[in-house]
């Protein structure tokens, strides 16, 4: 809980937008338009930030660095990094290529309900065939796809690389229903839940 308070001119019009490291604020900002006299009521709600960033600038602590094709290329620029100040590149090559990292000191721990992401950037000259994030847990059986089903890796078709496709669908069917951010989310999650329990269903079926 804090306090804010500023002087502005007769007639300031503008925005107030609060800022915390670790924390994010509801409502994002307030406007304002030909103040004249004192404003009372203007608060903001602040809550923690959950998140945990585990790749953002380098690897983990303690992280094996490897590839298949190529290597790991670091870039600050073309295109700007979306987090931190560099980003890792893939390289213009054909075929199957990947670069990851493996026995990281500083594991990210994944509870139930939680949700990995990763931002990507799509170069829109070469745009290629196929995306696909993996993650290790003990065993390289956990991945997502985007594109043509072309790396013949795992079993296509589970709850959860079907879930991938169909969230990107339902996503922007959201947006164009208007829905505000925080039922977007709050639906996605439970999207993604039920995909899980549907795999852990099936799988124990078969």
């Amino acid at each position: 809980m804090g306090q804010y308070s500023c002087a502005l001119p007769q007639g300031w019009s503008g925005s107030v937008t609060p800022s915390l490291s670790g924390h994010t604020f509801t409502p994002a900002m307030r406007s304002f338009s030909n103040v004249s006299a004192n404003q009372s009521a203007q608060n903001f709600a602040a809550a923690v930030n959950t998140d945990v960033v585990w790749v953002d600038d380098a690897v983990p602590t303690g992280a094996v660095v490897t590839g298949s094709a190529e290597g790991w290329t670091w870039i600050g620029a073309n295109p700007t990094p979306i987090s931190g100040g560099l980003a890792h590149q893939s390289g213009l090559l054909g075929g199957v290529h990947q670069h990851y990292f493996y026995d990281a000191a500083n594991v990210l721990t994944v509870g139930v309900g939680e949700v990995l992401f990763s931002y990507v950037y799509l170069d829109a000259a070469n745009p290629p065939s196929q995306v696909m994030l993996q993650w290790n847990d003990g065993s390289w059986q956990h991945r997502a796809y985007w594109g043509a089903n072309q790396i013949d890796w795992g079993i296509d078709g589970t709850a959860i690389i079907v879930g991938c496709a169909l969230l990107e669908v339902i996503r922007n069917g959201l947006v164009l229903a208007q829905v505000s951010s925080y039922w977007q989310q709050t639906l996605v999650g439970v999207i993604i839940i039920l995909a899980v329990l549907v795999d852990r269903i099936r799988s124990r079926m078969i």
